[in-house]
C-alpha cells in the first residue's frame, strides 16, 4: 500500500534521503505540481531534477513518442547518483529510458479543505479523472493511468493542495 504524504515537502525529501540513490519518478496528471515539487526536492537534497517536458520534440503525436529518450538518458546519467524525474506517463517513459526507478511518486492535486477525504476516497473515486478534455495529452495520460494502474502502484502519493475552496472569513 502507497505511503500518503499530506503536503509536506520535508517529509518527501526524508523519504528521498532515505532511499539515497537512484532514479526517483515524479508521476501525475497534467499540472498537478509534478515539476515543482521535484525541483524543490531537487533543492533540498543537492541532487538533479529532470523535466521530461524538456525532452518534447515540436511534432504531432502522443508525449512519449515525441519525448527524445536518449538525450533525456544521457541528462539522467550524467545526473549523478540520485535523479528526480517529472512528468506524466512515468512508468511508460522509464520503460522507454530503460532505467530501472528506485521509487514513484505519484502526485495529485487536492483540496486542503477535503485533503482527509481526499486520502481516505483516493482508491475508490479519482477525482481527476471525471475531467472533460478533448485535448490529446489529457486523453493519453488517462489510458495511461487506466492501463498501467498508475494511481494505485506508486511508493508515494504526494497531496499538492491548493487553497482555492478555502472558506471565506
Amino acid at each position: 500500500m502507497p505511503q500518503f504524504i499530506k503536503n509536506d515537502p520535508e517529509k518527501l525529501a526524508d523519504y528521498i534521503a532515505a532511499i539515497g540513490r537512484g532514479l526517483i519518478a515524479f508521476d501525475g496528471r497534467p499540472s498537478a505540481g509534478k515539476t515543482p515539487l521535484a525541483r524543490d526536492m531537487a533543492r533540498r537534497l543537492g541532487c538533479t531534477a529532470v523535466d521530461a517536458d524538456k525532452f518534447l520534440e515540436q511534432q504531432q503525436g502522443a508525449f512519449v513518442e515525441k519525448l527524445r529518450i536518449a538525450d533525456m538518458r544521457r541528462t539522467i546519467e550524467a545526473g549523478g547518483p540520485l535523479v528526480l524525474l517529472s512528468g506524466v506517463c512515468a512508468r511508460r517513459v522509464i520503460e522507454r529510458l530503460e532505467l530501472p526507478a528506485a521509487a514513484f511518486v505519484w502526485v495529485e492535486w487536492a483540496s486542503l479543505v477535503r485533503l482527509d477525504q481526499m486520502c481516505r476516497d483516493f482508491f475508490e473515486y479519482d477525482e481527476g479523472a471525471g475531467i472533460p478534455s478533448k485535448h490529446p495529452l489529457y486523453k493519453e495520460v488517462q489510458a495511461y493511468i487506466d492501463t498501467y494502474d498508475a494511481r494505485r502502484r506508486p511508493d508515494v502519493i504526494y497531496m499538492n493542495t491548493y487553497e482555492k475552496d478555502l472558506p471565506i472569513e
